[in-house]
């Protein structure tokens, strides 16, 4: 694998130092994009939602100013021009002294690394869910922001994954749904109406439910971000939502199929408009 890590190009095994605070501590930031035919889908949510990371951590740093050309040339150097891939950018505070203290300004040396993995097809078969025993934390910078801190979202898709199934629901301390593992959660409930975990109840906000709440009013679909119970999601046509599979149907507990649902498949028609106009920008860009 060729990658881009503070400006060179690399392919060699090793390239991360021993000191780095991202490594050690998990001191950093991350964004994964979906990569069509060397263009990367909604790269300006993707950066609005890093830059509010690298806000939140007060971390001087960002990625190259010609980031759609890295892309693009990431994308051929790994054989991925025409075809779909995932790009993870990130950005840690770089190599730093023993202890959780900052580096002293003059010593701060952030790592920006940004890597490709071809997807090939990917295909949004429904996944099976388990309401995981790890709680999801509320407030935190890591609820709020993208960063290497994962134990808990490991822990509970291992323990699906242990159980027979493909995802787990993340609860928050009061029992609310907030995620699953790597993706939202949507329910739609038998009369129709559609609800999405507020970021209060420990979502992410993903970049994939932005783009539903902001235009899945235009196809007569109104999304409440709302509390959730696990029985709402019992009782309801479930579907995940991530930057690289899309919407996704799933079921808890044999649940309702989201897949016969008719108002998943406008949703999922208004996202495939979002992205195909997306992408024809960026490749204009």
């Amino acid at each position: 694998m060729t990658f881009w890590l503070n400006g060179e190009w690399r392919d060699d095994p090793v390239a991360i130092r021993i000191d780095d605070r991202g490594f050690l501590l998990g001191d950093g930031v991350f964004e994964t994009i979906l990569v069509r035919n060397g263009v990367p889908a909604f790269l300006d949510r993707h950066l609005e939602r890093l830059a509010r990371g690298l806000g939140r951590l007060a971390l001087s740093a960002a990625p190259p100013e010609d980031l759609r050309a890295v892309i693009a040339e990431l994308a051929a150097r790994n054989g991925a021009e025409k075809e779909d891939a995932s790009l993870r950018l990130t950005i840690s505070r770089g190599p730093g002294e023993r202890g959780l203290a900052y580096p002293k300004d003059d010593a701060s040396n952030p790592t920006v690394l940004m890597t490709l993995t071809r997807m090939g097809a990917v295909r949004a078969q429904e996944r099976r869910l388990i309401v995981s025993d790890h709680v999801r934390a509320v407030g935190g910078v890591a609820a709020a922001c993208k960063t290497p801190a994962y134990l808990d979202n490991i822990l509970a898709l291992n323990e699906a994954v242990a159980a027979g199934a493909d995802d787990a629901v993340m609860l928050n301390a009061a029992g609310h749904v907030a995620c699953a593992t790597t993706a939202n959660v949507f329910v739609i409930a038998a009369d129709g109406a559609v609800a999405t975990p507020p970021v209060a109840d420990g979502a992410l906000p993903g970049v994939v439910r932005g783009v539903l709440l902001d235009h899945a009013g235009s196809v007569g679909v109104p999304i409440d971000a709302r509390s959730l119970s696990v029985d709402e999601l019992r009782g309801g046509a479930i579907f995940l939502t991530n930057s690289l599979i899309g919407l996704a149907p799933a079921r808890l507990d044999g649940g309702r199929d989201a897949t016969v649902n008719e108002i998943f498949n406008r949703l999922d028609a208004c996202y495939q408009s979002a992205l195909s106009e997306d992408l024809l920008r960026g490749a204009a860009a």
